[in-house]
């Protein structure tokens, strides 16, 4: 919930920087958690390429949103 309140925030607010850094930050900590997941043998090698996929593609486009945005 962390993230959807970020991106809500950075499309509601006029000056979008200030929560896009935070709404990387926060993603940084989710993949942080995911691959510590990974570790702890809690997921297994195909769940974990999935999430890789999909958190590449999140980090992509928000990042191109940040940098759009500065």
């Amino acid at each position: 919930m962390v993230l959807v309140r970020g991106i809500y925030r950075a499309n509601k607010s006029k000056e979008k920087q200030e929560y896009l850094e935070t709404l990387l930050d926060d993603f940084e900590l989710l993949k942080l958690q995911i691959r510590l997941c990974h570790d702890l043998k809690l997921m297994n090698s195909t769940q974990m390429a999935a999430l890789s996929l999909l958190t590449d593609s999140i980090g992509k486009l928000t990042t191109a949103w940040k940098n759009k945005n500065s």
